[in-house]
């Protein structure tokens, strides 16, 4: 009854926890993730809410494998929207999307920097200012509100111009030399940030990942420039955006991943296994039962003798049973005083009055009892008697 008082007091511990995480304020996070499924500022929940409505009937997709993976071994033929940091795609991965473009598809790059082997062949250079990930919360935030903007200068249909805040346009290209792309925005600075490359499909870079986050999809400045890219796919066809090279994988193996995903719920349930640990530790383990005061048992091999020796005191044998009691004495010495008992010397004396404690003359007496039945070929009556009682006397049985 009193560990079960435990056990629910550790149980209403982690609900009113629970309770209290799922309800109190929670700090913004400003992580860069790009993720679908985030709707942090920075990842992209509402651009893929938003998706019917921005790609005017476009199914936007996500998913976490390579461009080989899924154009290779999965086969598809969707469009490809990849956003993240950085971008540096090696020479398989790069092959694949150049083919897939001379096919007539859609790919959208964004990032804040680029590199690898498709960057080599563009001759792309980015003049990179990844700062976000190097400031504190409370700063992105004054930045991101502040009055500093960048204009950005949209140089396809209407020629429109966004003001981004500072901080959403800190990163562009450096002027190209390649006639092969064909600029479609530029910052104030007259410095690229949205190229195109044409070969039946198009090959769009951004530098400008943060366009497609959920603060500035949903910034009413700088929406229409979300737009705007977006708008550079088909329209009706589907796109997959694809989110390993910002996120990898992420496969978690773990079957609690559901919880683990909330923060108050992770936290509850490590809470709940320290708790449960502790409970183990010192209220779980076996309570000592009070030991009852077991008797010792009796000498059962002295007992064994005695009964022996009456029932060969009754037919007579006296030579027999002396022989018998001697023999049954010997080993006693010899499993209690751990002392040979093949010579009954002065020296087996002395020593055997050491170890038991009895008095020496006790001791002597019973020996030369011994000797004088082990020499003699007749016992009489008197002398197994009194070999009996000097016997009796070493045992310590009155």
């Amino acid at each position: 009854m009193k560990n079960g008082k435990y056990i629910i007091a550790l149980v209403a511990l982690v609900v009113i926890y629970i309770v209290y995480e799922l309800n109190k304020p929670k700090p913004t996070d400003w992580s860069v993730t790009f993720s679908h499924h985030s709707s942090t500022p920075f990842g992209s929940k509402a651009l893929h809410e938003l998706a019917p409505n921005m790609f005017l009937g476009n199914t936007l997709n996500s998913s976490n494998r390579t461009v080989f993976e899924l154009y290779k071994e999965d086969g598809i033929e969707d469009n490809m929207l990849i956003v993240a940091s950085g971008i540096g795609l090696g020479k398989e991965d790069t092959e694949i999307i150049l083919d897939q473009v001379a096919e007539g598809k859609t790919v959208l790059l964004s990032a804040f920097a680029y590199g690898g082997m498709l960057a080599d062949t563009f001759g792309l250079v980015s003049e990179t200012q990844d700062v976000i990930r190097l400031m504190p919360p409370k700063e992105i935030e004054a930045a991101l509100l502040g009055e500093s903007t960048v204009s950005i200068n949209l140089k396809m249909g209407t020629n429109q111009t966004f003001q981004y805040p500072e901080l959403g346009a800190t990163s562009s290209f450096e002027p190209i030399e390649s006639d092969s792309l064909e600029i479609l925005a530029e910052n104030e600075a007259g410095n690229p940030v949205l190229l195109r490359y044409r070969n039946n499909g198009q090959l769009i870079f951004s530098s400008l990942p943060l366009a497609f986050t959920n603060y500035f999809t949903l910034l009413s400045e700088t929406t229409g420039f979300t737009e705007a890219q977006l708008s550079l796919f088909p329209e009706g066809e589907p796109i997959v955006h694809n989110e390993y090279y910002q996120l990898g994988r992420m496969e978690s193996g773990s079957p609690l991943r559901a919880v683990l995903a909330i923060p108050a719920l992770r936290w509850a349930t490590f809470v709940l296994l320290l708790g449960l640990l502790a409970f183990l530790i010192f209220q779980a383990k076996r309570k000592q039962r009070i030991i009852p005061v077991v008797r010792p048992l009796a000498n059962l091999t002295l007992e064994f003798v005695q009964t022996l020796g009456r029932l060969y005191y009754r037919q007579s044998d006296h030579q027999n049973l002396a022989a018998k009691r001697i023999l049954y004495w010997k080993e006693f010495v010899r499993s209690h005083y751990n002392l040979p008992t093949q010579h009954l010397n002065e020296a087996f004396t002395n020593e055997l009055v050491k170890k038991s404690g009895k008095e020496k003359a006790q001791v002597e007496v019973l020996v030369k009892h011994i000797q004088l039945i082990q020499a003699g070929e007749h016992v009489s009556e008197d002398l197994l008697l009194n070999f009996e009682k000097k016997l009796n006397e070493f045992y310590g049985i009155s």
